[in-house]
């Protein structure tokens, strides 16, 4: 492999006046809506802590993010040629700058990420190392793909990471469903415990299908075709250097990692829950 140089001002192009504005700008919109939905439960779950809420607030944030993200994901592939198709060369080709919609994509997301790890500083009362090596990796991933104007990275950033995305919503919802499930029905009000029941139950059936596929399968097989099986055709498309694609390799790879050990937890998780009745552990 022949390295030919990093050049630290195209890492710096995605801090550009326009790219400040949008990520930043996203991330105060994720911050707003934090805030606004905190006030909201104070009313309507004044049975649980301030700190419990604030965190039912963070996960409806980040529910409402990864279905934003989805919609850029899908919107973005639904517009595109499939990517490993050959041409009549019979070589693969994508020398384009991101879409639009994936650029877009990208920024919002490099803000739900700035937002995200805001609230893990300051807000959060037990600071998680590995989450915040999560975000800084996955931060600079996305900027890597902005600064050099990458397009095919840019694609599979849509796929592998941003369509994994369509299991996250259940995710929150299956850990917002169980937390008000355990608590006391109010007199009377039985009926609204069993359809805490029923939809925890239907979202954690939901939850591990679409982390499977999504997260377990299509992420690696996407590494795979990338950065492994496509190298040879796909190399001439690529507008990054060797050694920034040594970088998201390695990203990829963790966070490929990660999605199966996540996975293994909570099929884990489930099988003792559902054989043996317990209350679901905090995720």
């Amino acid at each position: 492999m022949e390295f030919t140089g990093f050049d630290i001002r195209n890492f710096g192009k995605a801090w550009t006046r326009p790219d400040f504005e949008v990520i930043f700008g996203h991330a105060v919109i994720w911050f707003s809506l934090y805030l606004a939905v905190g006030c909201v439960l104070k009313k309507t779950l004044s049975q649980f802590p301030h700190d419990k809420r604030m965190e039912f607030a963070n996960r409806i944030v980040a529910t409402c993010n990864s279905v934003y993200i989805l919609t850029f994901a899908i919107v973005d592939w639904m517009d595109s040629p499939m990517l490993w198709q050959p041409n009549s060369a019979g070589k693969i080709s994508y020398t384009k700058p991101p879409t639009a919609v994936a650029e877009w994509g990208i920024k919002a997301m490099c803000g739900y990420i700035v937002y995200d790890f805001a609230i893990c500083l300051f807000v959060e009362t037990e600071l998680s190392l590995m989450f915040l090596f999560h975000h800084v990796i996955g931060l600079t991933s996305h900027l890597l793909i902005l600064g050099y104007n990458d397009g095919l990275s840019s694609k599979y950033t849509t796929m592998g990471v941003y369509l994994a995305e369509g299991s996250t919503p259940f995710f929150h919802v299956a850990w917002m469903l169980n937390e008000l499930r355990s608590q006391p029905p109010p007199q009377g009000e039985t009926f609204r415990k069993g359809l805490w029941d029923v939809g925890f139950t239907a979202c954690s059936g939901l939850l591990l299908l679409l982390f499977f596929l999504l997260r377990f399968l299509l992420t690696p097989a996407v590494l795979g075709h990338y950065y492994l099986l496509g190298s040879p055709a796909l190399q001439a498309s690529r507008r990054m250097p060797d050694e920034v694609i040594v970088v998201q390799v390695a990203i990829m790879m963790f966070f490929a990692m990660m999605n199966m050990k996540w996975f293994t937890d909570l099929f884990m998780l489930a099988v003792r829950h559902f054989g043996g009745g317990g209350k679901v552990k905090e995720a």
